[in-house]
C-alpha cells in the first residue's frame, strides 16, 4: 500500500473515529473495535465517537445523574449526563 494513502488513512482514523471510516470499514470490523459487547452503542474513547461508558457489559451507555440532597437513592429531576459518578448524585430521579 502507497504510504501516502496509509499515512492519510490513520490521519483520519484518528481524527474522526470509527463513524467516519463508514464507507472505507465493513459493519463487523467497526463492531469488534468500537462496540466489543455488541450492544449496539459505540464506546467512548478518541477513536470511537459513541456513548457507551461501559464497553463489557451490554446496554450501558451514558449515565444521568440526579441530584440527592436527602441521600435516600432518588433525586431530583433534570440530571447531569456523564459516565463518572458524582458525589450527592443518584443514578434514579424521583424524589
Amino acid at each position: 500500500m502507497n504510504t501516502k494513502l496509509l499515512a492519510a488513512f490513520a490521519a483520519l482514523f484518528t481524527m474522526t473515529g470509527c463513524e467516519a471510516l463508514s464507507p472505507f470499514v465493513g459493519d463487523e470490523l467497526k463492531s469488534s473495535v468500537c462496540d466489543r459487547d455488541r450492544d449496539g452503542l459505540a464506546r467512548i474513547s478518541a477513536y470511537c465517537a459513541g456513548t457507551d461508558c461501559d464497553d463489557s457489559q451490554a446496554i450501558v451507555g451514558v449515565l444521568t445523574w440526579y441530584l440527592d440532597e436527602d441521600q435516600d437513592g432518588y433525586g431530583t429531576a433534570g440530571g447531569i449526563v456523564q459516565c463518572e459518578p458524582l458525589a450527592g448524585y443518584a443514578t434514579r430521579a424521583g424524589d
